[in-house]
């Protein structure tokens, strides 16, 4: 059975943060898991992200040229970015593509928002962790795999329409009108609760924290604001009452969040895309 693409996504993110132990050893899990331990292992992220939510359509690969030539021999290769589609990357100077990575977010800017393994914080194909990127050159080309449909309640849209992929966090604020604005790392901003867009800012109060992709909000019944990402999880901001997400729990695998509802007894809820409802209490 075709798997859905936020599953495949899922099984990326849990990732997100691992390793090379020792560094520059290509000593970690997934090469290991390739049979190519000590060897670069982009290739063999990706092959286990696909293997693990039952999305492999073509040969499992470990060399980038080899997973590349795959979907194009199975007419699934082309230009245009969609939601979990398989990147590949050609760096300058190189006669091949030599690095590849899934894609989390297409943004309007037509940027990528990546998980890729063996990467590093300059964006490179060989630094040894799992990290998360926005790229938006040194693209040559994308792979499609045959992702399944889910089936959708026609009652159930997500709160926005396309989820919203921040930068890492760095401060939080309430402005006067209300709301809650977040900073990230480079001075963009976000808003949200009715908050309006201050524009970029310097502010920066904490170490970076990186928010899974937000596809709903809620005001808190006694101040602050909830924000909901894809996987289920809730962020709980400025004093908002926090009561758990549904992420990572059995019931919720294989399912997207959709939308964040208040309760009459104060809390809130959970939809799901497929129409399941979940809480109050995970």
């Amino acid at each position: 059975m075709a798997a859905v693409i936020e599953s495949v996504l899922t099984v990326a993110r849990s990732k997100l943060g691992v390793a090379e132990a020792p560094p520059g050893s290509n000593q970690v899990e997934f090469s290991h898991w390739a049979g190519i331990p000590g060897q670069p292992w982009c290739a063999a992220f990706v092959s286990w992200c696909l293997t693990q939510a039952e999305a492999v359509d073509v040969p499992p690969f470990v060399y980038c040229p080899t997973g590349a030539a795959a979907y194009k021999k199975a007419g699934r290769f082309g230009a245009v970015p969609t939601l979990g589609s398989v990147v590949f990357f050609q760096w300058p100077g190189s006669d091949r593509v030599c690095h590849v990575g899934l894609v989390e977010a297409v943004r309007a800017d037509s940027s990528v928002v990546t998980i890729e393994g063996n990467t590093d914080e300059r964006g490179g194909g060989s630094g040894g962790k799992v990290m998360r990127h926005v790229r938006r050159t040194n693209i040559a080309g994308y792979g499609y795999p045959q992702y399944a449909a889910m089936a959708l309640d026609p009652k159930v849209t997500p709160g926005f329409t396309t989820p919203i992929v921040m930068r890492p966090i760095v401060d939080e604020y309430v402005p006067p009108e209300g709301g809650v604005v977040l900073v990230a790392d480079n001075g963009d901003t976000y808003a949200y609760g009715g908050a309006q867009y201050p524009g970029t800012q310097s502010r920066r109060s904490h170490d970076p924290v990186q928010f899974e992709p937000i596809v709903d909000q809620l005001q808190g019944p006694t101040g602050g604001v909830l924000l909901l990402a894809t996987s289920g999880a809730v962020y709980a901001l400025m004093g908002a009452p926090y009561q758990g997400g549904a992420n990572g729990k059995d019931y919720f695998r294989g399912r997207t969040a959709a939308r964040l509802e208040a309760t009459t007894d104060g809390r809130y809820a959970i939809v799901a895309l497929s129409g399941e409802r979940y809480g109050p209490g995970f």
